[in-house]
């Protein structure tokens, strides 16, 4: 059993890596996803601290994933790795950055295990289907275009967060995207939806974020609150759905924009 013992702590052993970038060190662990990627996170040291952290990697999609921190139920389960692995975020240069830090030298292969684990833990979770296939598709497809389109007509100094909650407060509350101008926020939120059913929930999510935004008092930090609706799939148009579009895009306090009119929010939000 000792044999057996020796060459499994020998391959695993072996599969460790490390990659010097600068001050920084990468450290290809061990630790995998069911996308068949092996977790990197990386090591910093900053005054008397040492930060490991995941580079930016997962917002980055270097896991082949993007997170869907829109559904809800797969928002409650990142939620939980991150609060029960105790990992911090920061946003800089237009990512998300996944981090923990310490003082003390003893303590940073510990922390690499968290982040490692969390990250292989989230990513995977990821992968599993929480919605049907055509409207999965459907929503990747029109988030990424919308996604694309807001990195174009933003100013490249601006750091677009997606996916994104606005406060601590309310980490449960998501936007599409985050946009910080002179000060203030711009909130995006996007509706789509393959069938009535899928369209009304997202019509229905998207008002509730506004909503929680205009009567809980951080309103004052919020320079503008964009709905940008799909109008490219067949709810937009239909009968059952016609007016509760009117109903809830009849606000002044927001701009209410189809898919088709989208280069409206440039004007809208002052970045022309």
């Amino acid at each position: 059993m000792e044999t057996i013992f020796n060459i499994i702590k020998s391959d695993f052993d072996s599969l460790w890596k490390i990659k010097m970038r600068g001050t920084t060190m990468e450290v290809v662990t061990p630790i995998a996803t069911t996308s068949d990627k092996f977790v990197s996170v990386f090591i910093t040291k900053r005054g008397d601290s040492y930060v490991v952290t995941d580079g930016g990697w997962i917002s980055e999609g270097k896991y082949d994933s993007d997170l869907p921190l829109l559904n809800d139920i797969y928002a409650r389960v990142f939620d939980y790795y991150k609060s029960e692995y105790g990992i911090n975020e920061l946003a800089a240069n237009n990512y998300i950055y996944y981090f923990k830090k310490t003082t003390d030298k003893a303590m940073v292969s510990s922390l690499v295990f968290d982040l490692a684990t969390f990250t292989s833990s989230v990513i995977s979770a990821s992968f599993i289907n929480y919605q049907e296939k055509k409207e999965l598709d459907n929503s990747k497809r029109f988030q990424s275009r919308a996604n694309a389109f807001i990195k174009e007509i933003v100013p490249r100094d601006i750091p677009v967060k997606h996916n994104a909650w606005a406060l601590e407060k309310y980490k449960s509350l998501r936007f599409h995207a985050l946009i910080p101008y002179k000060n203030r926020l711009t909130l995006v939120s996007y509706v789509t939806g393959s069938n009535n059913d899928y369209f009304r929930n997202s019509l229905a999510m998207a008002n509730m974020r506004f909503e929680v935004v205009e009567k809980d008092g951080f309103n004052g930090i919020v320079a503008h609150k964009v709905l940008l609706i799909d109008d490219t799939v067949k709810s937009y148009t239909s009968p059952e759905m016609t007016p509760i579009i009117g109903i809830i895009t009849n606000n002044a306090k927001r701009i209410n924009l189809p898919w088709s009119e989208r280069d409206r929010i440039k004007k809208a939000v002052g970045f022309e």
